[in-house]
């Protein structure tokens, strides 16, 4: 789908609804507020800071369930408190213009891009551009022959003396 029938398809809504028991970011609560629609998600992840930014209804989970296999807590939606949310009529009677608004003081790519950008420019190289690698070549079968490394011992010697690592010893 274009960017253009996207936000058609954004523009036909009255109200963007998204029950979720977790999410990364969510991207369609700020693609729905950049087409001026309000939106309405589980109050929990990161939904919750962009929800808030962008003026939209917070649901509250009906509680938070432990995965098992992750150790992950996810919310479990309200359904009851969802069909309140998409029959109250408040939550229509907005102005696409002011959700708009909240979209462009939060999210813009100049923004994301300075933040990448202050980012990478704060972080301290450990070593200068122009220094030459401290690159060790590992034993040559002669040598190895020669010293009577076994191959336990002839690990360690790379470990130590080519890959100086010596935390992956006991690894």
């Amino acid at each position: 789908v274009s960017q253009a029938n996207m936000a058609k398809i954004y523009g036909s809504f009255d109200l963007y609804v998204q029950p979720v028991n977790s999410e990364g970011f969510g991207i369609p609560l700020i693609e729905s507020a950049k087409c001026g629609i309000r939106c309405t998600t589980t109050d929990y992840s990161a939904q919750t800071d962009v929800l808030r930014k962008v003026g939209g209804i917070p649901m509250k989970p009906l509680a938070l369930d432990l995965e098992l296999e992750t150790g992950c807590y996810r919310a479990v939606v309200d359904k009851q408190l969802l069909t309140n949310v998409i029959n109250d009529p408040a939550s229509y009677n907005y102005k696409r213009e002011d959700i708009r608004q909240k979209f462009d003081q939060h999210y813009s790519w100049d923004k994301t891009s300075k933040k990448w950008v202050d980012l990478i420019n704060s972080i301290k190289p450990k070593n200068l551009w122009n220094t030459e690698p401290d690159i060790k070549t590992p034993l040559s079968y002669e040598d190895l022959t020669k010293l009577g490394l076994d191959n336990e011992k002839y690990i360690l010697y790379c470990i130590l003396n080519v890959a100086h690592e010596p935390k992956l010893l006991v690894s």
